[in-house]
């Protein structure tokens, strides 16, 4: 439309030149002072229209975002017409929005979508524009953006049932039913003092109201102190599907992480996943600690890893395993396991950690690992589908 524009204003000024009429001049001004006119108002539009995008930012996968855009025509001049679009990554389940809107001088209005996170990752929503242009359609379309925003899709979380993780650490937070520790940080109550109870223990407030020695009592417990050490190597899942059985393995470890956390525990993330958005590369360990921001780091972390052929898991479990407390639960979840890595994995029990064996997906050797994980008192669970894992959790 522009070029026919120009074609059609140099027509009429050659025709005004040759043919020295006074309307053909009037009409030629009249076209260069509507395209002037048009042009301005578009222009100062797309200066004067502001776009905010709101939604929810972390999302667990499956679960449905709702993102609502504010456009605010700032201008005394109405926007006549505005084709807005927004482009979608490839990890949800919407493809394009677009909406065709128009607003008056001042206006603001409110456009809804809704998307669902359909795989784990961090995604960019937008960037969000919208094309408008002058009244007569003149000039060329003009462009008003916004920038896009990062959507963070947490794996999916089992809620897992009582998995009773071994643990001999005499101080923790999980009752424990075979009284061998007691916490002094759980007291349940008193009784009389008998011969051979600890001095430590009297209570001598209690005692002198009652005129009898009383001594405390503790509740028993044990602390579940975890490292969940989550192999990421391709050449640890069978071949032919070691993409599903990579993410089954990232929806155990985010699924065990969480039942740690809800059992007032400290758990930390290992893997040897790449890690894109990491300025070197590689995915951050993140050490045992208790509590929600904990659990949310580790679920962040899970979100932007993934699968690699460079970083084999033997070096990470020599590198980390000596950074566990003793009597804490070394937790391995893997595609298969090497004799080289029963080997360290013995070598860690020694020291005085717990060893679970989590395998996902199709495991060829499984039968052996599994006998030989029972021969060396390794707990060893098989997850072959995500619905093992539901299965698992709701035993």
């Amino acid at each position: 439309m522009g070029s026919f524009f120009f074609i059609t204003v140099i027509t009429l000024f050659a025709a005004a030149v040759f043919t020295q009429q006074g309307f053909v001049f009037t009409l030629l001004y009249l076209l260069v002072s509507v395209y002037v006119i048009n042009m301005t108002w578009a222009r100062n539009l797309v200066r004067m229209v502001t776009f905010e995008r709101t939604f929810t930012d972390r999302v667990f996968q499956d679960e449905t975002v709702r993102v609502q855009l504010s456009v605010h025509n700032r201008s005394w001049l109405p926007l006549v017409w505005g084709r807005v679009h927004e482009a979608m990554p490839s990890g949800v389940s919407l493809r394009l929005f677009q909406q065709v809107i128009s607003l008056a001088p001042r206006q603001k209005t409110e456009l809804t979508y809704e998307l669902v996170a359909l795989k784990r990752g961090i995604y960019a929503l937008g960037p969000l524009k919208m094309v408008t242009g002058d009244l007569m359609g003149f000039s060329p379309e003009l462009t008003a953006s916004l920038s896009s925003s990062d959507l963070i899709v947490y794996p999916r979380v089992v809620q897992l049932g009582e998995l009773n993780l071994p643990s001999h650490s005499p101080l923790g937070t999980k009752k424990y039913l075979q009284p061998v520790f007691e916490d002094p940080s759980r007291p349940i109550g008193k009784r009389e003092y008998q011969p051979g109870d600890s001095i430590r223990r009297l209570d001598w407030k209690a005692s002198a109201s009652s005129g009898k020695l009383q001594v405390r009592l503790f509740e028993p417990s044990i602390a579940l102190e975890a490292g969940i050490f989550l192999d990421l190597n391709q050449d640890s899942y069978d071949a032919k599907r070691y993409f599903d059985a990579g993410e089954l393995a990232i929806s155990a470890a985010a699924s065990l992480a969480n039942w740690l956390v809800e059992q007032r525990q400290s758990v930390g993330l290992f893997t040897n996943g790449v890690d894109p958005y990491a300025k070197t590369g590689l995915a951050q360990p993140v050490p045992p600690r208790k509590g929600r921001a904990q659990l949310m780091r580790i679920l962040e972390n899970l979100a932007r890893v993934q699968m690699t052929h460079a970083n084999p898991m033997m070096p990470l479990l020599n590198q980390q395993r000596v950074n566990l407390a003793w009597g804490s639960t070394m937790i391995l979840v893997s595609g298969g396991v090497e004799e080289n890595m029963f080997n360290t994995l013995l070598q860690a029990q020694r020291s005085g950690l717990d060893i679970v064996i989590v395998l996902c997906g199709s495991v060829p050797d499984l039968i052996a690992i599994q006998s030989k994980a029972k021969i060396l008192h390794f707990r060893c669970y098989h997850l072959l589908y995500g619905l093992d894992l539901k299965q698992w959790g709701a035993a």
